[in-house]
């Protein structure tokens, strides 16, 4: 079919068949259709439903710049429309599909992705997208978090005292709430005992008795100081 033949034809036809060829996996003939529902019926609701399809279309084709510049498009051409909560979510998403998942890569990608949810909450309460954006967000912020515990942890095996203290320090002050969190206060309480700051250690020590008598036993018997700071 032409173009011409096809620009004959009404828009939800167009949107229609381009929706088919996209479901097919055949993404050339889907964004033809697109296109000719976003030039051709511009004043129809569906040329914005076919600008946000095409980004979908580079999603499908793992074209993750391209998809995140059509959806952030979307989202600011049209900041009203119905389907901003997706273009926001799909942005995070392209983000999060770009970044590796071990931790021990480069994290630019997942710190981007938590950044472009940030909010999304406040923004958009009834999102059908909010518990996919709040799993995904705690997912990558546990990334970060395992990062930050393994760059600790080298420099513990390497006795860089000091360098363990802000990582495990910082660890704990940028990610309050993650599951690394114990690991990273036996750190630091063994980083501040190495750097003779034993003082500086009774808060935390007292958590960690807390939270993990196991722990807190094996950091006694390799610290015996630690029994003064109880």
């Amino acid at each position: 079919m032409s173009v011409v033949q096809a620009a004959t034809q009404g828009a939800q036809e167009q949107y229609d068949m381009g929706q088919k060829y996209m479901d097919r996996g055949n993404y050339t003939k889907a964004v033809e259709y697109f296109n000719i529902v976003r030039n051709y019926y511009r004043d129809d609701p569906l040329a914005q439903m076919a600008e946000l399809a095409i980004a979908d279309v580079y999603f499908k084709k793992t074209e993750w710049d391209l998809a995140r510049y059509s959806y952030d498009d979307f989202r600011r051409r049209y900041p009203r429309h119905e389907k901003v909560d997706y273009a926001t979510y799909q942005i995070g998403m392209t983000l999060y599909k770009k970044a590796p998942k071990f931790a021990g890569r480069d994290q630019k990608w997942t710190a981007q992705a938590i950044q472009s949810w940030q909010g999304f909450e406040k923004r958009f309460p009834e999102s059908e997208y909010r518990p996919e954006v709040e799993e995904k967000r705690t997912e990558c912020i546990e990334r970060l978090a395992k990062k930050e515990l393994q760059i600790a942890e080298f420099y513990a095996k390497r006795k860089a005292w000091e360098a363990v203290r802000r990582r495990s320090e910082g660890l704990l002050n940028d990610y309050p709430n993650s599951e690394f969190r114990l690991q990273a206060k036996v750190l630091l309480v063994q980083a501040l005992i190495e750097l003779d700051r034993l003082d500086e250690t009774k808060n935390l020590w007292k958590q960690l008795q807390a939270e993990s008598p196991e722990q807190a036993d094996t950091l006694k018997r390799k610290y015996p100081q630690l029994n003064t700071a109880s």
